[in-house]
């Protein structure tokens, strides 16, 4: 059968699935259910009054799911097959009254459950991933989205089916789960950390575009892995017109780390100037973390009443509360790679890499009563052995 380039592609993530699966457990990848035929879509999208994207269409007839007896690969969830789709479905139109919910996401109707809300996993406790073919305006059809049958809220965790499979995919490469033999399950190495995580968030399409300043990143020690690292960084987050606020931001941590201080702080202060009303939500949830940046920047400079007005925009935002003692790099999850003494340093720099260096910011907040100095102690014994890792000057 001829396979277009589009059904190629995703023909070839499903294999890389497989394999992934099959590496951690030959019970996994026996788990995939056959494909689909066009008969049981047809069938499918009768019942559920919808025509499934053809994204999702085509994986259908790669693997019918999974199937609700598990395993629940999906972090406790499993792939429902399309009579399962359109059971859980139906029993979700009867079971939920057509009232307003406030704690969406920009791109979800404020609903609590919509028609057009197709499930396609399943916890055992009426919890889905579903397929949003009824977005808000700022929102697109074949998106993603995290239903909770007792919670309000929807997130958006992918555009579309193929990025969702990959963001798992892509937790499988870099480790993030262990299989229990005697679970029979994937199990997350940490807790806090999801493959949804990995998955690009949507642009949202009412986000302004950029005009940066042109930065150069540094040079690299000549690691193979870390000579993929730099090419990955300035591929994807060089500023350019279009760029995303969050690719900012990022970029502009990802300087930081590396002592391109001023190249950041021009960055931090571009964002700071972006006029919006001050609530750090939707595309302007970057702006928080490159405002805390930015007081880190003044205040490595003295510059101590440039550094309170950056807090006093984070406390007036919401963000924190009066006791706001400094920012954090998040990079505890490096050091953890680090700690559990993976075979080789390649899996380190491979696993930094298919993070796409999503070093985000911590605020101190009610939680964090340190005193700026030990704080700033603390920042620059993480960064002194990040760069001893990265074989860079300390």
């Amino acid at each position: 059968m001829y396979l277009n380039k589009w059904q190629n592609s995703l023909k070839k993530l499903w294999n890389k699935l497989e394999n992934l699966l099959a590496f951690y457990s030959p019970a996994l990848c026996a788990a995939l259910k056959p494909p689909a035929t066009e008969a049981e879509i047809r069938t499918a999208e009768q019942a559920l009054q919808i025509k499934f994207p053809k994204i999702l269409r085509d994986s259908f007839l790669i693997h019918n799911g999974t199937g609700r007896e598990g395993p629940y690969l999906l972090e406790g969830f499993a792939l429902l097959s399309l009579d399962e789709i359109v059971s859980e479905w139906k029993i979700n139109q009867g079971a939920y009254e057509d009232q307003d919910n406030q704690e969406v996401d920009p791109e979800v109707q404020a609903k609590w459950w919509h028609s057009a809300w197709i499930p396609l996993s399943y916890d055992g406790a009426g919890n889905h991933h579903c397929l949003d073919l009824a977005p808000s305006a700022e929102g697109s059809s074949g998106q993603i989205l995290s239903f909770w049958h007792d919670a309000p809220e929807r997130r958006v965790l992918a555009k579309n089916f193929k990025e969702f499979i990959a963001g798992f995919v892509k937790a499988l490469q870099i480790g993030l789960y262990t299989y229990s033999e005697t679970e029979g399950q994937l199990l997350p190495v940490q807790p806090d950390r999801s493959f949804t995580d990995l998955i690009p968030r949507p642009k949202p399409k009412t986000e302004s575009e950029l005009n940066l300043p042109e930065v150069i990143l540094p040079a690299l020690e000549p690691h193979p892995f870390l000579k993929k690292l730099k090419t990955k960084a300035c591929t994807q987050f060089k500023p350019s017109r279009g760029s995303s606020l969050s690719e900012t931001c990022r970029l502009a941590y990802w300087l930081y780390i590396f002592r391109q201080e001023q190249a950041a702080l021009e960055i931090c202060e571009f964002l700071s100037q972006i006029p919006f009303d001050g609530r750090f939500v939707g595309p302007y949830a970057a702006i928080q973390d490159s405002l805390a940046l930015q007081a880190r920047l003044y205040r490595a400079q003295n510059w101590r009443e440039e550094a309170e007005k950056c807090h006093e925009r984070l406390v007036k935002g919401g963000v924190v509360d009066t006791r706001l003692h400094g920012s954090l790099l998040k990079l505890d999850w490096i050091a953890d790679y680090h700690q559990r003494n993976l075979r080789t340093k390649e899996e380190f720099y491979r696993a930094v890499a298919l993070s796409e260096l999503v070093f985000m910011a911590e605020m101190g907040g009610s939680e964090c009563c340190w005193p700026i100095a030990k704080i700033e102690a603390e920042i620059q014994t993480q960064l002194a052995a990040l760069r001893t890792l990265h074989q860079l000057p300390v």
